[in-house]
């Protein structure tokens, strides 16, 4: 047993003693690490929708049949709306025992049939025409509606190049207080985000993120919609080289 102890001790101090270099090199190059954030707004030209077709009964088979129907009623519907087959999914089709609370305990009544149907909108005009039509279909409900947009990369594209450039001009701008200049990147992250209290950067997805509603377009019919518009927002984090101001 002592001999199997001195030989993880020994592997251990061997793992030590390899990362000391690494790290004295990391450190020993002069440097600077900023973070670069950019936000661009755009209005919104797409409806991501997320509904959900439910129906119970005493009898599988005849909510099989019932529940067939319905979503057959919502797939036409949506055709008839002119959104694309393309554009509609068809999800998580579940069957599954009904059960309720009575009585302070849980009890089967009868069985349970559910699908999820998701579909894109392109034309925000329909919003309205659409959600009055879903509202006449039984057993059907709208889990959720979201904005988006169709050119969602290369906006980001665009985006991160800002990003970019704004890491480059705060590390040279802080660079020259100190006397010094910014040379070549020698890392780039993306999605590093700060959050207050964490004590440090956490990871997160670049992304289109929602924010609150602003005024809607002049000009644009949108019913009871108002898109407003959507801020894209990238943040990055690069580590530059740090040159002496006579170099």
């Amino acid at each position: 047993m002592k001999k199997i102890n001195l030989l993880i001790h020994v592997a251990a101090a061997g793992l030590f003693c390899g990362n000391a270099p690494a790290e004295a090199d990391a450190l020993s190059t002069p440097h600077i690490t900023v973070n670069g954030t950019a936000v661009k707004e755009v209005v919104p030209d797409r409806l991501h929708w997320s509904l959900e077709v439910k129906n119970t009964g005493l009898e599988l088979p005849k909510v099989a049949d019932q529940h067939g129907k319905k979503v057959t009623a919502l797939l036409d519907l949506l055709k008839i709306s002119g959104v694309p087959d393309k554009d509609v999914q068809t999800a998580r089709m579940e069957f599954s025992e009904n059960r309720v609370y009575r009585r302070d305990e849980w009890v089967k009544e009868g069985y349970q049939a559910q699908t999820n149907v998701s579909f894109k909108l392109e034309d925000l005009g329909k919003y309205q025409q659409l959600w009055t039509a879903l509202a006449n279909l039984s057993g059907v409900s709208v889990a959720d509606v979201s904005l988006d947009h169709s050119k969602r990369i290369e906006l980001n594209k665009e985006t991160r190049k800002v990003a970019l450039q704004m890491a480059r001009e705060k590390a040279a701008a802080m660079a020259e207080v100190l006397g010094s200049k910014v040379g070549e990147p020698l890392a780039i992250e993306e999605g590093l985000i700060f959050r207050a209290g964490s004590g440090g950067m956490a990871n997160s997805t670049a992304n289109i993120n929602i924010g609150a509603e602003r005024a809607a377009p002049q000009g644009e019919n949108f019913g009871i919609l108002s898109p407003g518009s959507i801020p894209i927002t990238i943040r990055v984090r690069v580590t530059f080289r740090l040159l002496n101001a006579g170099n």
